[in-house]
Parts: structure tokens; sequence; C-alpha cells
């Protein structure tokens, strides 16, 4: 799956661009998920995330007055279609991949957290963590469709706010003697539990 966008692409050569990614990571995404090849190489979000940005893309033109032009709304319909094919297709089982993978990016995110707040040095999650978050919120909204995740929602709020919270802590100043750790149990290793509910 491609991300990086060149600087100079205007916004419907950016469209393009967003195109083919969908249409790659569709391709990608079923062949994985029917067997017939390349196993592991692109996520089960990756249709989802492409799609995403596509949409941002359609809203962006709108906005700009540009409209978009029949020949890429008919490829975006007809990589849709594809997509939502092989959506009826997979099942239950690429849905519950879909799940296994926000697990595995909101334990991602709380570690980053966890580190942040140990005092890891170069460690800054808000710059480090924008596109897995981003991924998150995607994973969320097309997940409640079949899933109850309350508890997911009010965990990543929590998160989210831990993290502003990091920001804003890294901008006061530091203090002049830091306080001393003390410890009765001979325990010198920070506990993190920061951003748990």
């Amino acid at each position: 799956m491609t991300t990086g966008i060149p600087m100079d692409f205007t916004l419907p050569d950016t469209l393009r661009y967003r195109l083919q990614n969908y249409a790659s990571a569709v391709r990608e995404t079923r062949a994985q998920f029917q067997g017939s090849g390349r196993a592991g190489t692109s996520p089960a979000y990756a249709p989802y995330y492409e799609r995403s940005h596509i949409l941002l893309l359609f809203d962006a033109l709108a906005g700009a007055g540009t409209g978009i032009s029949p020949d890429l709304w008919q490829e975006y319909i007809r990589i849709t279609r594809r997509f939502e094919r092989f959506e009826r297709d997979a099942g239950p089982a690429y849905r519950k991949e879909l799940l296994n993978e926000l697990v595995n990016f909101t334990q991602a995110y709380q570690a980053a957290l966890c580190f942040a707040y140990l005092g890891e040095p170069g460690v800054n999650p808000p710059a480090q963590r924008t596109r897995e978050r981003e991924i998150i919120g995607i994973l969320l909204q097309e997940l409640k469709k079949d899933h109850d995740l309350t508890d997911a929602e009010r965990l990543i709020s929590s998160l989210d706010r831990n993290v502003a919270g990091i920001a804003v802590a890294r901008m006061e100043p530091e203090p002049a003697d830091p306080p001393a750790i003390l410890s009765t149990v001979g325990d010198t290793v920070p506990r993190c539990n920061q951003g748990i509910p």
C-alpha cells in the first residue's frame, strides 16, 4: 500500500493516484483472502483507508468548485462495487480480521502513550502515531456497523485526552529540581496505566 503523494500533484492528479492505490488495495486484499496469492502483503484495512482518502478528496474538489470528472467518478464506482462484492463473499472472516487489526492498532497506540508517559526520549505520540490513529478511526467507523464498540471508543477517547495532555506537558518548562523517586519495595520501574479507563 502506497501512502506518499508527490508534492506537485493537483487535486485531480492526487485523486487519480489514490484511485490507483484503492484499486491495488482491493486487488491485493481480495487475493489474500481468497488464498490466491501474496498472503500477508496487504492489511485488511487498506481498502477502507484508501477509500476514506478518496472521499476527502471528493470533498476538497467540491469545496474548490472544480467538481469530479465523470471518468474518475466512474472509476471510483467500479472499484467500490468490486470491493463490495469481495466484502460480501469474504463474510465474517474478513470482518474478524478487521477487528483484530483494530485491537492491534489500539494496543500500539496505548503502548506509545506508555513510553511517552515514562519519559522515553524522542517519543512524541502526536507526531508518531497520527497515521495509526487515523486507521483506528476508520476501523471504528466501519466496524460499528456490526459490532458494539462502546468500550473501544471510550478507551480511544481516553487515550486521545492523554495524548493532548502529553503535548501540553511537553510545552511546560522542566522543574529546576526533579522530585526524588522514593520506593519502599525496591521497585524502580515506573508503571504505566494512563489511558486505561
